[in-house]
C-alpha cells in the first residue's frame, strides 16, 4: 500500500440498493408508455379538429403570401404614378418650385 493511503470497503448489500430506484423508474416509464398507447387505441383522433387546423394554417400561409404580392403590386403601382407625375411635371424639381421659379421671372 501507498504511505497514506486508507482503504474504503463497501458493503455488499449496497450494489442492491443502488439497482431497487432504477427498476422502480423503469417499472413506472413502461406503465406511463403502456397507459399511453392504450389510450390512443381507445380514444380515436378528432379527425374534424385536425382538418380545421390544417385548413385554418394553409389559409394563414395563403394569406401571407397574397399580402406579400399585393404589398409588391402597390409598390409598383406607386413608383409608376410618381414617375408618371414627374413626367408631366416636366422637370424633376417639385411643381411648387417651378412655380415660384416661373413668378420670379
Amino acid at each position: 500500500m501507498i504511505a497514506g493511503s486508507y482503504r474504503v470497503e463497501i458493503s455488499p448489500d449496497t450494489s442492491v440498493r443502488e439497482i431497487i430506484p432504477l427498476l422502480i423508474v423503469l417499472l413506472w416509464y413502461t406503465m406511463i408508455i403502456t397507459f399511453r398507447y392504450a389510450l390512443k387505441l381507445v380514444v380515436p383522433d378528432n379527425r374534424h379538429l385536425i382538418n380545421t387546423v390544417r385548413n385554418m394554417n394553409e389559409a394563414q400561409y395563403m394569406q401571407r403570401i397574397e399580402l406579400r404580392r399585393f404589398h409588391r403590386e402597390s409598390r409598383k403601382q406607386q413608383r409608376k404614378q410618381v414617375r408618371v407625375q414627374k413626367e408631366h411635371g416636366g422637370s424633376r424639381y417639385p411643381i411648387q418650385w417651378v412655380a415660384l421659379f416661373d413668378d420670379q421671372k
